[in-house]
Protein backbone atom coordinates (compact mmCIF):
# COMPACT_ATOMS: atom_id res chain seq x y z
CA UNK A 1 0.00 0.00 0.00
CA UNK A 2 1.36 3.72 -0.52
CA UNK A 3 -0.25 6.93 0.16
CA UNK A 4 0.12 9.39 -1.94
CA UNK A 5 -0.21 13.23 -0.59
CA UNK A 6 -0.70 16.17 -2.70
CA UNK A 7 -1.04 18.89 -0.21
CA UNK A 8 -1.80 21.78 -3.36
CA UNK A 9 -4.76 20.22 -4.46
CA UNK A 10 -6.13 18.71 -1.14
CA UNK A 11 -5.94 15.22 -2.07
CA UNK A 12 -4.57 11.92 -0.03
CA UNK A 13 -4.70 8.93 -2.29
CA UNK A 14 -4.58 5.19 -0.81
CA UNK A 15 -2.75 3.33 -3.71
CA UNK A 16 -3.92 -0.80 -3.04
CA UNK A 17 -1.83 -3.40 -4.73
CA UNK A 18 -0.37 -6.47 -4.50
CA UNK A 19 1.96 -6.64 -7.12
CA UNK A 20 6.13 -7.36 -5.79
CA UNK A 21 4.41 -7.84 -2.68
CA UNK A 22 7.87 -9.19 -1.62
CA UNK A 23 9.48 -5.97 -2.27
CA UNK A 24 8.61 -3.31 0.69
CA UNK A 25 9.83 -0.48 -1.83
CA UNK A 26 8.37 -2.08 -4.97
CA UNK A 27 5.33 0.85 -4.75
CA UNK A 28 7.35 3.49 -3.92
CA UNK A 29 10.06 2.81 -6.55
CA UNK A 30 7.04 1.85 -9.19
CA UNK A 31 5.97 5.19 -8.56
CA UNK A 32 9.05 7.30 -8.97
CA UNK A 33 10.27 5.63 -11.90
CA UNK A 34 6.50 6.53 -13.40
CA UNK A 35 7.64 10.06 -12.86
CA UNK A 36 8.79 12.23 -15.37
CA UNK A 37 10.63 15.74 -13.63
CA UNK A 38 8.45 17.95 -15.84
CA UNK A 39 4.76 16.63 -14.77
CA UNK A 40 6.75 16.55 -11.29
CA UNK A 41 7.42 20.14 -10.90
CA UNK A 42 4.92 23.39 -9.90
CA UNK A 43 4.04 25.96 -12.14
CA UNK A 44 3.90 29.24 -10.92
CA UNK A 45 1.52 31.77 -12.11
CA UNK A 46 3.02 32.47 -15.14
CA UNK A 47 3.24 29.02 -16.30
CA UNK A 48 7.21 28.40 -15.39
CA UNK A 49 8.32 25.80 -13.21
CA UNK A 50 9.44 26.60 -9.66
CA UNK A 51 11.70 23.67 -8.06
CA UNK A 52 14.94 24.39 -9.97
CA UNK A 53 14.55 28.24 -9.26
CA UNK A 54 13.44 27.38 -5.30
CA UNK A 55 16.53 25.05 -5.09
CA UNK A 56 18.61 27.66 -5.90
CA UNK A 57 17.20 30.66 -4.20
CA UNK A 58 16.21 28.70 -0.58
CA UNK A 59 18.81 26.08 -1.10
CA UNK A 60 18.24 21.73 -0.88
CA UNK A 61 15.71 20.13 1.82
CA UNK A 62 16.25 18.26 4.52
CA UNK A 63 14.30 15.39 5.16
CA UNK A 64 11.61 16.72 7.39
CA UNK A 65 11.25 19.90 5.68
CA UNK A 66 9.38 20.91 2.04
CA UNK A 67 8.89 24.15 0.30
CA UNK A 68 5.94 25.70 1.03
CA UNK A 69 3.57 29.03 0.03
CA UNK A 70 3.39 31.52 2.43
CA UNK A 71 0.67 32.44 2.32
CA UNK A 72 -0.50 29.41 1.52
CA UNK A 73 -2.68 29.03 -1.66
CA UNK A 74 -5.67 27.77 0.25
CA UNK A 75 -6.36 31.10 1.34
CA UNK A 76 -4.92 33.53 -1.33
CA UNK A 77 -1.38 33.05 -2.05
CA UNK A 78 0.44 33.72 -4.94
CA UNK A 79 2.19 30.74 -7.31
CA UNK A 80 5.65 32.70 -7.39
CA UNK A 81 8.74 32.24 -6.20
CA UNK A 82 9.04 35.33 -3.61
CA UNK A 83 6.27 33.35 -1.73
CA UNK A 84 8.11 30.22 -1.30
CA UNK A 85 9.61 29.05 1.96
CA UNK A 86 10.82 26.65 3.26
CA UNK A 87 8.84 24.80 6.12
CA UNK A 88 8.77 22.01 8.31
CA UNK A 89 7.07 19.15 6.36
CA UNK A 90 4.51 17.68 9.20
CA UNK A 91 3.51 20.97 10.81
CA UNK A 92 3.11 22.35 7.06
CA UNK A 93 0.98 19.48 6.42
CA UNK A 94 -0.98 19.85 9.01
CA UNK A 95 -1.91 23.32 8.21
CA UNK A 96 -2.78 23.24 5.00
CA UNK A 97 -5.09 20.10 5.57
CA UNK A 98 -7.02 22.54 8.06
CA UNK A 99 -7.76 25.03 5.32
CA UNK A 100 -10.19 23.34 3.44
CA UNK A 101 -11.93 20.16 2.42
CA UNK A 102 -9.43 17.18 1.84
CA UNK A 103 -10.45 14.30 -1.04
CA UNK A 104 -9.71 11.07 -0.22
CA UNK A 105 -9.16 8.70 -3.10
CA UNK A 106 -8.71 4.75 -2.79
CA UNK A 107 -6.78 3.16 -5.42
CA UNK A 108 -7.45 -0.69 -5.58
CA UNK A 109 -5.40 -2.09 -8.21
CA UNK A 110 -4.88 -5.56 -6.88
CA UNK A 111 -4.78 -8.76 -8.43
CA UNK A 112 -7.19 -11.13 -8.21
CA UNK A 113 -6.93 -14.09 -6.28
Amino acid sequence: MSVIIEPLLGTVTNFQSNFHEDREDAAMLAFFASKKQKSSDFYDYKDKPLFKRALRKLGPLQSDEMYGFEPALAIGGTPNLEHLVKVKMVEHLVFLSQLGEVELVDIDVRRPE
